[in-house]
């Protein structure tokens, strides 16, 4: 049974991969919970766009910020992985740094 959500994490020693399952147990607040044995240390020379044409051939919707990180949804769509008042705490952080960011918190980051 394939993940509901990828993440794919670019950091000093390879790609971090983290794999969720979707639980809609309770609508109101649905949740990501990492799959036992779901992450996994990649090494420098993972091919992370072949990782990303897999999840898109596989019926995945992928947000990348190159150079950085890649998340994949199953669907046609993604779903918000942060409630809004994390976002918001996120925001405000970034505008309190003086940071421009160009990713959108729901999703990204």
């Amino acid at each position: 049974m394939k993940p509901d959500r990828i993440d794919f994490t670019i950091i000093a020693g390879g790609v971090q991969v983290m794999k969720f399952r979707r639980d809609v147990s309770n609508p109101q607040r649905p949740r990501d919970i990492p799959i036992i044995d779901g992450a996994s240390m990649k090494p420098v020379e993972f091919d992370l766009e072949a990782a990303i044409s897999w999840c898109k051939a596989a019926g995945y919707t992928v947000r990348e910020i190159p150079g950085r990180s890649a998340r994949a949804w199953l669907g046609d769509k993604p779903w918000p992985i942060r409630s809004r008042s994390r976002i918001k705490r996120m925001r405000q952080s970034a505008e309190r740094a003086n940071r421009d960011y160009f990713i959108d918190f729901a999703y990204d980051g």
